[in-house]
């Protein structure tokens, strides 16, 4: 008699198990290929931001230059560049001599 009794996983069982394993492989791979075109597109945006970093220090260089030279030069123009595009710089107060840590008095551009 015990071998009338089916085994649960038998027939069927079996086949719909297999089904949704081959179900699951192919979504492993669908997932798999997916994976690799973030991987690209993420390794495209971390290049542009080490780029974008690079010309960020060179932006940084020529607007100090310009304000250097609109203070050294007292050039209104350059000033009003600047500012148009919100960059503001005070002198100094004095060549290089250390101040009381109040704001310089000259206030100027």
């Amino acid at each position: 008699m015990a071998d009338d009794v089916m085994h649960p996983l038998a027939g069927r069982g079996s086949f719909w198990l297999g089904g949704l394993a081959l179900l699951l492989a192919v979504l492993m791979v669908i997932q798999l290929f997916l994976n690799h075109g973030l991987q690209a597109q993420i390794a495209g945006n971390q290049k542009l931001v080490l780029k974008e970093k690079a010309i960020s220090t060179v932006d940084n260089s020529l607007v100090q230059l310009l304000a250097k030279s609109a203070y050294e030069s007292h050039d209104a123009d350059i000033t009003a560049l600047l500012a148009r595009n919100g960059v503001t710089f005070r002198e100094k107060n004095g060549a290089g001599t250390a101040t009381s840590g109040a704001p310089s008095a000259a206030g100027g551009q």
